[in-house]
């Protein structure tokens, strides 16, 4: 299992990255663009980066993009994976706006054009 999710996650950053490198930017149009992944600091092993589009919800941007599983809860959404790449024991997806960490659930919180959104696989604990 744990294995399976390295090799997904590998794949997924490469074909990121690959995206990337060939010029999969959306310009000056205000769309999402395509999957925005790399490697960054220990803490996160993958990051996925859009634009913010007015009058959406982190989540309805997110989903114009990616595969999300969502999970319904009292407090909003919660995100159990992205594009095959799953909640574990040790990582889990949460998500910033324009450098801030989250304080609310990804469905109530809107956007607007100009936002900078990130996906962030983190690890427990830091």
């Amino acid at each position: 299992m744990t294995r399976a999710l390295l090799l997904t996650s590998i794949l997924t950053a490469a074909l990121a990255l690959a995206l990337v490198g060939c010029g999969g930017e959306s310009g000056d149009t205000g769309e999402t663009s395509k999957a925005q992944a790399e490697s960054v600091i220990d803490r996160d092993s993958l990051v996925l980066e859009m634009a913010g589009m007015d009058s959406l919800t982190v989540l309805a941007v997110l989903e114009t993009s990616h595969t999300a599983i969502v999970r319904s809860t009292q407090m909003g959404a919660f995100v159990d994976g992205i594009d095959s790449v799953l909640n574990s024991n040790s990582h889990f997806w949460v998500y910033s706006v324009n450098g801030e960490m989250a304080n609310e659930a990804c469905n109530r919180r809107m956007t607007q054009a100009g936002d900078v959104i990130r996906w962030h696989y983190r690890r427990f604990g830091n």
